[in-house]
């Protein structure tokens, strides 16, 4: 699996593989040792980039501050929020960053 994966064109591309990363992350943790499914950690429905969005966010950044450290526009870190939202379940970046401040680094 991990061979067909890394063989196609995108595989050197830094978010392919940090993509393919998570999933394989996310696929490892989905089983607990006796073979019974473990409960999904919400983080792991995040992409690398909401993942750094998320940082961001926890550190009290405003999405133009976010913008010019990661260099994307503000329109596209508002869309990545409003996903960061969503996927967690929550309704607004305060509890995005309390969520994210109150998990294990």
């Amino acid at each position: 699996m991990i061979r067909s994966i890394t063989s196609t064109p995108r595989a050197g591309h830094p978010l392919f593989k940090a993509y393919v990363e998570a999933a394989l992350r996310q696929h490892a943790r989905a089983l607990r040792p006796g073979g019974a499914p473990a409960e999904a950690d919400p983080i792991d429905g995040l992409s690398p980039r909401e993942r750094q969005i998320l940082e961001q966010i926890r550190r009290g950044a405003s999405n133009k501050e976010i913008a010019r450290t990661l260099d994307i526009a503000e329109p596209t870190v508002k869309i990545h929020v409003q996903h960061i939202l969503r996927k967690l379940n929550l309704s607004s970046r305060v509890q995005a960053a309390v969520y994210a401040a109150q998990r294990p680094a």
